[in-house]
């Protein structure tokens, strides 16, 4: 399964977010998911994302957040596809 498939299957609504690293301009990425839970947000992005710590993401409301963790996610036996992980905070 791609990423693209994961996303369209398994978000409602899965959206563009923007990505702007420090030193560069905006750029959109999607399709993502976005998890918000108790302990915090998850943004999960195509494999080819790039940000790292210190990049801030604009949410599709226009929301800014800033990105404290970045992980590469390989399948690895899941069943989810490859794909980044980006913890972030408001």
């Amino acid at each position: 399964m791609t990423w693209l498939e994961f996303a369209l299957l398994h978000a409602d609504e899965p959206c563009t977010v923007r990505v702007q690293t420090p030193g560069s301009g905006t750029v959109p990425v999607g399709p993502c998911v976005i998890a918000h839970r108790e302990t915090g947000t998850t943004v999960l992005c195509p494999p080819d994302t790039e940000a790292p710590p210190g990049t801030r993401i604009i949410l599709p409301a226009g929301e800014t957040v800033e990105v404290v963790g970045a992980h590469h996610l390989d399948p690895a036996g899941t069943r989810l596809p490859e794909h980044r992980q980006f913890d972030v905070v408001r």
